[in-house]
């Protein structure tokens, strides 16, 4: 039992960053706010809409941990730690993405998804 829970802290820490990312580019309000570094570990206060959301960088890695919004759903999307990973607080109107990467696939499409 006790080797269940070290296993499932183990997994759940993050590691370092998956190559490629260089930083962190927070979005307020569809204007960007702030560039960060993914080497400076530490906590960063984002004024959006609705009031302050924090942004912490560990590890090569980044995460919503705090946001006013009602749902959560960007404090509980986790980890980031890929290039083009993104977590998008839509009530506070905040983005976090990390940037870098390789240069060559950096072309993107307008959208992520279709639904109908």
């Amino acid at each position: 039992m006790v080797g269940v829970g070290v296993l499932a802290s183990v997994l759940a820490m993050p590691w370092g960053p998956v190559s490629g990312v260089k930083e962190v580019s927070v979005w307020v309000g569809g204007v960007q706010h702030k560039k960060l570094s993914i080497k400076n570990d530490g906590r960063h206060a984002i004024q959006g809409r609705l009031g302050d959301g924090v942004v912490e960088i560990r590890a090569g890695q980044v995460k919503m941990v705090e946001a006013p919004c009602v749902n959560q759903n960007c404090v509980l999307s986790g980890w980031l730690k890929r290039p083009g990973e993104m977590s998008v607080c839509v009530p506070n109107e905040i983005i976090v993405e990390l940037q870098g990467g390789n240069p060559k696939l950096k072309k993107r499409l307008p959208f992520d998804a279709i639904t109908r």
